[in-house]
C-alpha cells in the first residue's frame, strides 16, 4: 500500500492568459480571451440585478424575469422557433439571476458566431 503523504509530484506549470479589454462605441466594456485550440466561442454578459432587487411583495421576480428572457424568445424568434434555431446550429443561449447580478451566456461553433451573437443580443434586448 502506498502512503499518499509520501507521494511526490513535479512542479505544475500554469500559464495564465490575460484578457484584452475593448470598449465598444456605445461605452460597453468587452473582455476578450482568445483560445484558438477549439473552433468554439463562449459569450457571457453580466449585468446589475438579481434577487436583492426583488420588491418585498414579489420575491422571485428576478429569477422569473431571467427565465422569461430565454423562454420568451426575441422579437424575430418566438420561444419555440428560438429553440429550433439553436438546436439546428448546435448552439446554446442561457440566462439566470444570482442574488446580486444577472447573467446571460451563449456557446456556439465559431462558424455560427454571427448568427448566435444576433440571437444572443435579441434575448438580452427583446
Amino acid at each position: 500500500m502506498i502512503d499518499p503523504r509520501k507521494l511526490k509530484f513535479g512542479r505544475l506549470a500554469v500559464q495564465l492568459r490575460v484578457p484584452v479589454r475593448v470598449t465598444l462605441r456605445n461605452g460597453l466594456p468587452v473582455h476578450l480571451l482568445a483560445d484558438r485550440s477549439l473552433p468554439v466561442v463562449s459569450l457571457e454578459a453580466i449585468f446589475r440585478g438579481g434577487a436583492v432587487a426583488d420588491p418585498a411583495n414579489r420575491v422571485g421576480l428576478a429569477s422569473m424575469t431571467a427565465t422569461a428572457m430565454r423562454l420568451g424568445g426575441t422579437k424575430a424568434l418566438p420561444g419555440d422557433a428560438l429553440d429550433d434555431e439553436l438546436d439546428r446550429l448546435g448552439a446554446e443561449v442561457h440566462t439566470g439571476m444570482d442574488d446580486d447580478l444577472g447573467r446571460a451566456g451563449a456557446w456556439t461553433l465559431s462558424r455560427h458566431l454571427d448568427r448566435v451573437t444576433e440571437i444572443f443580443a435579441g434575448v438580452l434586448r427583446d
